[in-house]
């Protein structure tokens, strides 16, 4: 087991508020009880978490002395990259999804700060989710989720975002939205992006370099004009499609594909 520092996903919030707030009654509250049985949470140094859970969530500013262990794996559980899983489909609050991001900044014993949190708040108002920071991760639509994550990616800082098929299972707008921010972030925030895909439409409207992978596992980079070709589209997918350069209303010139045949 080792040691891993772990902030609550309710942040400091007092346990008896959110109990209040989830409708639950405590009893004795967690610092009483260990009171009540000798043990003065400020002095205890060492604290075995065995799971974690969304209901058990909270009360670690008990222990500010403690060093709090917990095993990889749990960890993983919480603050793994696919939080749209099933297994992470649990009524968490978006600032605190979000708040998981700083973990990478956090020390063995840490716990996230004021400035961690600012750090996640403005990483919500740069997707546009500031209004929804109380709401819960499983009261949200899929293409919010997805920017949710992208948020938490943010909040971590960094300067190349991987990122895996993000518009997977979303409906045609959302899928536009995710991507429209992503280029938005790359544009005013100077961060590269690494991001698959099995549009090519996507990469034509909004990629600035191409890796393609083809039929026989071959890849040629280039520009998306260069690369995406209606000859890769036929020997890749086996289709008849077309190339068609048309120009928006806001007077863009767009490259689009499209089949050949109905």
């Amino acid at each position: 087991m080792s040691s891993l520092s772990w902030f609550a996903a309710y942040r400091n919030a007092p346990s008896g508020s959110m109990a209040k707030k989830r409708g639950r009654h405590i009893v004795k509250p967690v610092g009483e009880g260990l009171v009540a049985l000798g043990v003065k949470p400020d002095e205890v140094k060492d604290v075995v978490i065995t799971h974690l859970h969304y209901d058990h969530c909270g009360n670690h500013a008990l222990f500010p002395k403690a060093t709090f262990h917990l095993q990889d794996t749990e960890m993983a559980y919480a603050t793994g990259r696919y939080m749209s899983h099933a297994t992470m489909r649990l009524p968490f609050e978006l600032e605190d999804v979000v708040a998981m991001g700083r973990t990478a900044h956090l020390g063995l014993s840490g716990s996230p700060s004021r400035a961690d949190h600012a750090i996640a708040a403005g990483a919500l108002q740069t997707l546009g989710l500031s209004a929804l920071a109380r709401a819960r991760y499983t009261e949200i639509s899929g293409g919010q989720r997805q920017l949710v994550l992208i948020a938490r990616a943010l909040a971590q800082q960094p300067r190349l975002l991987v990122m895996d098929e993000p518009t997977s299972n979303l409906d045609y707008g959302n899928q536009l939205k995710v991507l429209a921010h992503v280029r938005r972030i790359v544009d005013e925030q100077g961060i590269g992006v690494m991001l698959t895909t099995h549009h090519p439409n996507h990469a034509l409207l909004y990629g600035s370099l191409v890796l393609a992978l083809d039929a026989q596992c071959g890849a040629t980079l280039g520009t998306p004009h260069a690369v995406i070709t209606e000859e890769y589209l036929r020997s890749t997918y086996g289709i008849e499609a077309e190339l068609h350069d048309i120009v928006s209303r806001g007077g863009q010139q767009r490259r689009w594909c499209v089949p050949a045949h109905p």
